[in-house]
């Protein structure tokens, strides 16, 4: 006969993926950031967008012509506006500007989402608005990708940025899988 304590938690272990996940979900329903915070997340985003945005000439190209265009792509209760600027990269959005072209992420679970986020697959979206700013950005999320091995390189050497981009790919398999 088998008795538990009725002291003892379940371990996030015993409760497995699904269970992390599922307090993951809950976490980000109840959790409020403060607004300086999220304001500070949101432009270090930006940087890395246009860091990589930057690397590819075609991607500002293209931008260049929905300049001051605005895109809000919306999660859960999560939403990031963000601004076409004249030199094609992005700039975050007021509030007060209305978007031409709204996507709303559909998966709801944080897994599932990582998961897909993993495998370099899009997440299933909801597009409202602006046809060509939609092709455009759809065009962006074909073509352009970070060379996290590069950018590694150049901070830390070639060597252990390789050793980091290829676990990182390998744990992108397992994801993928």
């Amino acid at each position: 006969m088998s008795t538990s304590s009725p002291f003892s938690f379940p371990s996030p272990f015993q409760a497995g993926i699904k269970g992390l996940s599922e307090m993951a979900d809950r976490l980000i329903d109840s959790a409020q950031a403060p607004v300086w915070l999220q304001h500070e997340v949101q432009h270090r985003l930006v940087l890395l967008v246009n860091h990589v945005l930057m690397q590819e000439h075609m991607a500002c190209e293209r931008l260049i012509t929905q300049a001051n265009k605005v895109v809000m792509l919306q999660w859960r209760h999560f939403d990031w506006r963000l601004q076409v600027t004249p030199a094609g990269l992005f700039n975050l959005a007021p509030e007060a500007l209305e978007p031409q072209l709204k996507l709303t992420i559909q998966t709801s679970s944080l897994a599932d989402l990582a998961q897909v986020l993993f495998s370099s697959e899009k997440p299933q979206l909801q597009i409202e608005g602006d046809v060509q700013f939609a092709a455009e950005m759809s065009w962006l999320a074909d073509h352009v990708q970070w060379d996290v091995a590069h950018d590694l390189s150049r901070i830390i050497g070639d060597a252990p940025a390789q050793f980091i981009s290829s676990a990182l790919q390998n744990l992108r398999g397992r994801f993928a899988k």
